[in-house]
């Protein structure tokens, strides 16, 4: 039997890409959560194997539930990503990246806003996550929930608190596998609290990172000269991390 592959296309076209196929032009297709993990990736760094629905997708599901008279308030915005049809060449596109993904546990499936994870604005926990997917109508059920997360009061307030315009971008999505993490983290290139550029902020916690990223506990946090690499640790855990 022939192995199925995903159909190579340009980015431009392309609704699913996996990791390891995103050019370094496809940044727009691909937002910037993927598009850095996969410079990560294609660098020779250990990234867990996933795909991105692009926002070619985002665009189409769109084109498929909208008219031009289509009023877009908030309320219709969420039912329509949360209700909308979605249409049978997305689903047949989706269904074959995940059974080519294979077998292997549960996937992470995360926002990757072509604004997100920029050079100036991170838009850190504005956009919506789901853990522990474990079977496809769950991912189509979590990818929609994605696309929802890109205009809601939230962002809107983060993109007006920064003056970043009213329109919004596209959405693309990422589908990865997740591995059982003894510690998670967070990095920051700069203090994202002070400010302050000449250090790297790392904040740790046990088992896997939702709990760190929703606040639930307090992590172990260090802050790491980008001069001379000294480090002070800050915060508290249950317990020591070795």
């Amino acid at each position: 039997m022939k192995e199925e592959t995903v159909q190579t296309m340009p980015n431009t076209m392309q609704v699913v890409c996996f990791l390891g196929e995103v050019g370094a032009d496809a940044r727009e297709y691909v937002g910037g959560k993927a598009y850095t993990l996969a410079r990560l990736l294609q660098a020779g760094f250990p990234v867990p194997p996933g795909f991105v629905v692009t926002t070619t997708a985002y665009r189409a599901f769109l084109a498929a539930n909208l008219t031009a008279n289509d009023p877009m308030d908030d309320d219709r915005r969420q039912a329509l990503f949360l209700e909308g049809r979605m249409p049978s060449e997305l689903i047949a596109a989706f269904r074959l990246a995940y059974r080519v993904l294979g077998p292997g546990g549960p996937v992470a499936v995360r926002s990757s806003a072509s604004d997100e994870d920029g050079v100036t604005f991170s838009f850190a926990g504005q956009y919506e996550t789901v853990l522990n997917v474990t079977d496809f109508d769950g991912l189509l059920d979590a990818i929609r929930h994605c696309w929802a997360s890109l205009d809601t009061a939230r962002v809107e307030s983060y993109r007006q608190r920064f003056r970043l315009g009213e329109s919004c971008p596209a959405m693309a999505v990422l589908v990865q596998r997740m591995v059982p993490a003894t510690l998670s983290g967070v990095a920051f290139t700069m203090d994202p609290v002070s400010g302050r550029q000449d250090v790297v902020v790392i904040e740790v916690v046990r088992g896997g990172g939702e709990a760190l990223v929703s606040g639930q506990v307090t992590p172990r946090r260090y802050v790491i000269s980008k001069v001379d690499a000294t480090a002070d640790v800050g915060g508290v855990m249950d317990g020591c991390l070795s």
